[in-house]
């Protein structure tokens, strides 16, 4: 690896890290699913700025935008909804720990779909954590009976962004720029987002 790739790499780290800060600050008054909304409504715009900004494509047929539409539902709607859901009684850090778990989600499910068997030595890093994971947990259900329903919540979630970043993956093989994923991706998670606010019967609103 050059000296670049470890500060991106770096930065990748800190970036997801620091990201889990702000969850708490956005529940309140306005219902998860709109306060994610309003979040990727402006990353939206941010993504497409960049990808004309890079003169990447942005018009495909119509069997890739369903693919997008399927990572938006499964990572930029339904997962961050049974996240923000859960932080409303555990730690947003708690949050980050379950959500680690998704390289051990990730094992599993690249196995069942190759129909291949994850070497020895995966299997025992994802017993290692997912023991370590179990550690960190146990005080919180022993100290709230919601904790148990927001855990759930959150190994949904995981699943659903594992299952995001497999179509994702699929996007990659295509040779579809990342950019110009995300970017329709999360506008189809913003939709979906939409769908969710009106069945649940939530009011649009801001608060600031």
């Amino acid at each position: 690896m050059k000296r670049t790739d470890y500060l991106l790499y770096s930065l990748v780290i800190f970036g997801w890290s620091t990201s889990w800060l702000p969850v708490k600050g956005q529940v309140g008054p306005v219902d998860p699913e709109l306060s994610i909304l309003w979040r990727f409504l402006i990353a939206t715009s941010l993504c497409f700025i960049i990808s004309k900004f890079q003169k990447l494509s942005l018009i495909f047929p119509l069997k890739i935008h369903l693919k997008m539409a399927l990572m938006g539902f499964f990572m930029f709607s339904t997962n961050f909804t049974l996240f923000y859901y859960a932080s409303e009684n555990i730690a947003s850090g708690l949050l980050a720990v379950i959500w680690s778990m998704t390289s051990i989600i990730n094992i599993f499910m690249v196995a069942i779909i190759t129909q291949s068997r994850p070497n020895y030595s995966q299997l025992l890093a994802s017993a290692i954590g997912f023991f370590g994971i179990t550690l960190i947990f146990i005080p919180e259900l022993r100290i709230s009976k919601l904790a148990l329903q927001s855990l759930i919540l959150c190994i949904i979630g995981t699943i659903s962004f594992c299952s995001g970043n497999l179509v994702s993956r699929s996007l990659q093989n295509q040779s579809i720029p990342v950019m110009s994923a995300n970017s329709w991706g999360m506008l189809y998670g913003c939709l979906i987002l939409v769908v969710y606010a009106l069945v649940l019967k939530h009011p649009f609103k801001i608060s600031f």
